[in-house]
């Protein structure tokens, strides 16, 4: 299941090399359904692997996962005093 983890993580960096010609939009749609298609994959997966296993697949905190909580913390924030809140995410 690792392997497969690995994999998933290592086919959504390749995912803007995908051009699906029969869509509307042929450059954007099927990267989009793909990132997100693996993406929602890999972090069930991993939720998986992580429950099996906490010692070794549990979140390591850092610097970089401190910053980018920040940015997602005050994004939030922010989204919630605009005027439409999923237009201000």
């Amino acid at each position: 299941m690792e392997r497969v983890l690995h994999f998933l993580l290592w086919a959504i960096l390749f995912t803007p090399l995908i051009v699906a010609h029969g869509m509307f939009f042929p450059f954007i749609a099927g990267k989009i359904l793909a990132f997100e298609g693996l993406t929602l994959i890999a972090t069930l997966l991993w939720l998986y692997l992580w429950s099996k296993n906490p010692a070794r697949f549990a979140p390591k905190i850092t610097w970089l996962t401190l910053a980018i909580g920040g940015y997602v913390l005050v994004n939030f924030i922010a989204s919630l005093q605009g005027v439409n809140f999923w237009r201000s995410f």
